[in-house]
């Protein structure tokens, strides 16, 4: 759908329109939204803004490249992959991942959140570990979703791989309001 250019920006491709949209209304720059493509280069079945399932945000200054194209400044993720506060503001997977590249006993973690007020987080552990690394993950993971998010931690012995062999670090059951 686009391109990296020399300076960064990524340039959506002008053989495809490509829209961001929240609430069924395009989003300004700057602005979350869900991926809308139309593109009519394929003629047996032309694409009219169909959602892939994504979320971007499009870059609100001009490239300093000098091209012209719309610039994507993030393609946020699946919004599958999207954890919501109770409030309905967005948690991004950064913020999950910095917190859990610190804990050398975790070998893999996978954040299930059934509901705005659940987040259930699973562990695949290297060692043995007490309470007290269940804990630390808790009281690390409260700034990010607040008070009022139930956070449980819990021992896993595997996370299962999706039908594609893929392992899915979130899964998300609610849709951000903007979808």
């Amino acid at each position: 759908m686009g391109y990296q250019c020399p300076q960064g920006g990524l340039h959506v491709s002008e053989e495809r329109y490509l829209e961001l949209v929240a609430n069924g209304r395009v989003v300004n720059p700057g602005q979350m939204g869900e991926v809308v493509i139309t593109s009519l280069n394929q003629y047996a079945m032309p694409f009219i803004r169909y959602k892939n399932e994504d979320v971007g945000i499009y870059e609100s200054e001009d490239c300093s490249c000098g091209r012209g194209m719309p610039v994507l400044r993030e393609i946020v993720g699946r919004n599958s992959d999207l954890l919501v506060k109770p409030d309905g503001q967005i948690v991004h997977w950064s913020s999950i991942f910095t917190i859990m590249r610190h804990k050398p006993e975790v070998y893999q973690y996978q954040m299930y959140q059934s509901d705005r007020e659940h987040l259930e987080v699973r562990l695949v552990c290297k060692q043995r570990v007490d309470s007290t690394l269940l804990e630390d993950i808790r009281n690390e993971l409260r700034p990010c979703f607040g008070e009022s998010m139930q956070i449980s931690v819990k021992l896993v012995d595997r996370i299962e791989l999706t039908s594609s062999g893929k392992r899915r670090f979130i899964i998300s059951e609610v849709k951000p309001d903007f979808i």
